[in-house]
């Protein structure tokens, strides 16, 4: 027989009514005398845990005193009735909303970034406020949480959406420019502050002989491996609900030396921008990556290769890609650019909407970074686009998952980029623009309700609309289709042929500036580090037709800001619309600076 110390000495019927419960088995008198049909039981009590010292580090603010206090056993349970009086929690806060029974609804993605520290609020009742580590995952529930039970919360107001991240700040004389970043070594002068990036002294590090990676060979190599696990690698899981990069890559460490290498050295990178990484530890990990993956290479090409053994290598090539997309444009020498295209072309691979390979993974996420080289110097996609006859009817297929419908809009776009800055042929263009037209309006009207956004808000209050989506690869498809819609509507005859002025500037508000400002909310509605990078160029492109004074400082502060945060190369898209909106500057491309990006390519 269970003690009867595990149990409250009331029934819950009692307690719940505030009467003495005499405690009669099986059905106490109370109980008994109900009008209704009253089920007698009683809840054990509830187990005490002792508090971690992180875990105590981290709600320092909260009083010892009433955490592992428990309601009196003879009294009507003040502490419960406190929380059901007070239900509300504070959304300012965190993005987490407590349901019965349900876990977490997370505001955002799936595959987040844990680049800046994440919260992991305290809830009570006078909602105090807690202080929080980087290193603490809000996914551990603090003591304070309270999952609100329906047949006792009275409280049915809803709770808020917190804030973006993003808000306007007043732009400083001395904000940092391109030429801030002329030479990289200069960037390891900017200090940091952000808890983000903890000194690797203070890590506490595993030998590595026990984690199976024989090719960290000191605790810097581990401080940087951990940053990639952590923050770097998951920035490139935009676009895969199974971490590919965050999970199944470092799998793959364990025996592909030159992928392990690979990784270090775009951590590394990203590291030394923030200052924590000298340029010496940064140019070893990437000679030495570039060491191991040349012979990986020179096998493939010589034939020698297994084909199913090449997802690595193409794993390899995307994340080496990354220490080259970190740098400013004229220091960017696209070397692994124009080597992924080249190594996906050889590959002997029909490459689907459907398949879910480590080589398909990184084709799309080689495709989505061309993307950015495409929109900052207007010129095509490097890939050859083969697949348009095929995948124009993509759309309608019923067992696309909402990743394949992602990757299909990510090619839509990678053909618009191609037709619109590649070489003019009036005729071909004009016929294939439609085409292409038809199949992005079909893409969005055979998409699944998941592909809708959960929240949304057009409070003037805001200067671009807050909206909120499911998943990442979600927010990409739809940065993606609005872009797509600015760039068929900038290229498109009708507008060129139009006289009548008025109409002229509804069009322009109808075609450019509205799905700019819907392209511009999603990019700021998300905390995704990983969302942010893949439509920073995207914003900065479509937002050269902004003309409102609010918008524009709104959009500038996202570049500042992101640049700030992870050192993602914002500053010359920043640079070059200020230009473009104070007329000091003609075109978002000049002549000169396809020179200088001819002459980075080829020099080094």
């Amino acid at each position: 027989m269970t003690p009867k110390s595990l149990f409250r000495k009331s029934c819950k019927p009692c307690r719940q009514r505030h009467l003495k419960c005499d405690q009669t088995k099986p059905k106490c008198t109370n109980c008994q005398k109900s009008r209704h049909d009253v089920r007698c039981y009683y809840e054990p009590k509830g187990f005490r845990f002792q508090r971690c010292v992180v875990l105590s580090e981290i709600t320092h603010s909260a009083e010892p005193g009433k955490e592992n206090s428990e309601e009196d056993d003879s009294g009507p349970a003040e502490s419960s009735q406190s929380h059901q009086d007070n239900p509300t929690v504070d959304a300012s806060q965190h993005g987490r909303i407590h349901t019965d029974g349900n876990d977490d609804i997370e505001e955002h993605d799936v595959a987040r970034s844990e680049s800046a520290p994440r919260h992991s609020p305290p809830v009570s009742a006078d909602t105090r406020q807690a202080s929080y580590s980087p290193g603490v995952s809000d996914d551990i529930a603090s003591e304070h949480d309270v999952v609100v039970q329906p047949d006792v919360c009275q409280d049915h107001s809803l709770v808020g959406i917190p804030p973006r991240s993003n808000l306007p700040i007043p732009i400083a004389l001395n904000e940092p420019s391109v030429s801030d970043l002329h030479h990289v070594h200069h960037v390891s002068q900017v200090s940091v502050t952000s808890e983000a990036f903890p000194s690797p002294s203070h890590l506490p590090l595993i030998p590595s002989s026990s984690l199976g990676l024989s090719g960290i060979a000191n605790d810097t190599e581990a401080f940087i491996l951990k940053y990639y696990l952590e923050n770097a690698g998951p920035w490139l899981d935009i676009v895969s609900p199974t971490r590919f990069f965050g999970i199944h890559v470092p799998q793959l460490m364990i025996g592909e030396p030159a992928l392990l290498s690979a990784c270090l050295a775009y951590s590394s990178l990203v590291l030394h921008l923030h200052g924590q990484v000298s340029m010496q530890v940064k140019d070893e990990l990437y000679e030495r990556a570039l060491r191991q993956f040349v012979p990986c290479i020179a096998v493939y090409r010589e034939g020698d290769g297994p084909v199913h053994n090449i997802g690595p290598i193409h794993a390899t090539t995307v994340i080496l890609r990354m220490t080259e997309q970190f740098l400013e444009l004229g220091q960017d020498r696209q070397h692994h650019l124009h080597g992924s295209s080249t190594l996906f072309e050889t590959a002997h691979h029909d490459w689907s909407l459907l398949e879910d390979t480590q080589s398909s993974t990184s084709f799309w996420a080689y495709l989505r970074g061309s993307l950015r080289v495409s929109f900052l110097l207007e010129q095509p996609c490097p890939f050859e686009l083969r697949y348009l006859s095929v995948w124009r009817y993509a759309s309608k297929d019923p067992v696309l998952t909402d990743e394949a419908r992602s990757n299909l809009m990510t090619y839509l776009l990678a053909e618009v980029c191609t037709l619109c800055w590649g070489d003019p042929a009036a005729e071909a263009s004009t016929s294939k623009l439609d085409e292409l037209r038809d199949a992005i309006l079909q893409w969005r009207e055979y998409l699944p309700p998941s592909f809708q956004p959960w929240y949304r808000n057009d409070d003037e209050g805001n200067v671009f609309p807050d909206i909120r989506f499911l998943a990442p690869w979600h927010c990409v498809a739809w940065q993606f289709y609005y872009t797509a819609e600015v760039m068929l509507a900038v290229h498109s005859s009708s507008l060129r042929r139009e006289k009548n002025i008025f109409r002229l500037t509804r069009l322009l508000e109808e075609r450019i500036a509205v799905p700019t400002r819907q392209l511009c909310g999603i990019t700021m509605s998300i905390n995704h580090p990983g969302v942010k990078m893949n439509g920073s160029h995207l914003v900065a492109w479509c937002a050269q037709f902004i003309t409102a004074k609010a918008e524009q400082n709104e959009i500038s502060n996202m570049l500042l800001d992101h640049w700030h945060d992870i050192k993602w190369p914002n500053l010359t898209c920043r640079d070059r619309l200020r230009g473009l909106w104070d007329g000091t500057r003609e075109f978002w491309v000049e002549a000169s600076e396809r020179q200088a990006s001819s002459w980075a390519q080829t020099s080094g």
